[in-house]
Formats: C-alpha cells, sequence, structure tokens
C-alpha cells in the first residue's frame, strides 16, 4: 500500500461514516492530497486539510477531482496540509501520551472514590 501511495497524488476518502480511517492517514502521510466526504467525522480528524465533496454527491466528487487535478499549485497545497496535520496530530508518542493522561485520570478517579 505504501508503494502505490508514494505514486498517488490525490487519496479519496468516500466513506459515508469512518470515526478516524487509517487509510486516509497513510496517504497523507504518503503526502496525498486527501478528497473527502464532507461528514462529521472527517471535518472532525482533517478540518481545512482535506478537500471536501459535498457529501455522497457523485457529481460533487466528480468536480472536485477535476479541480484538484487540474491544479497542481492546490493539489499542492492539500497534499501538504494534510501531511503536517498527519505529522503533528497523529504520532505514536501523542498516543502514548493521550492513553498515560487517560490512565491518569481513572487513577485519580479511583482514588477519589476510595
Amino acid at each position: 500500500m505504501r508503494e502505490l501511495l508514494s505514486r498517488a497524488s490525490m487519496y479519496v476518502a468516500t466513506s459515508k461514516y469512518e470515526p478516524f480511517g487509517l487509510a486516509p492517514l497513510e496517504a497523507a502521510l504518503s503526502r496525498c492530497a486527501i478528497v473527502a466526504n464532507d461528514t462529521p467525522s472527517f471535518r472532525e480528524v482533517w478540518e481545512d486539510a482535506a478537500f471536501y465533496f459535498q457529501s455522497n454527491d457523485a457529481g460533487a466528487l466528480q468536480e472536485a477531482l477535476a479541480r484538484l487535478h487540474g491544479n497542481r499549485e492546490l493539489r499542492l497545497t492539500y497534499a501538504n496540509r494534510a501531511y503536517e496535520r498527519a505529522r503533528q496530530r497523529y504520532t505514536a508518542a501523542g498516543m502514548v501520551e493521550e492513553y498515560m493522561q487517560l490512565y491518569r485520570t481513572l487513577l485519580e478517579r479511583r482514588a477519589g472514590a476510595a
């Protein structure tokens, strides 16, 4: 998959619901522009780092792909946004820190209840 993504310039995320999505993350880390279905879950994960098309609209998807395909600068802008967001927000160190914080919170609650 990594080899395929390294040769791609865009990744299309058409899921109606995807709470996170490892495939778009891998694409972002490969510097692909993320073209995403405009859903709350994709907005939460990618904010302004993805190029959205009107939710569940095939015509809007076609227009989004044509626009990015035809505009190298715009495509690179979104590829770089996705890469930076993935690199800054979704790291192993960040995941470990979030788990540690969760564990601390749970231990504090347990100690407070005792």
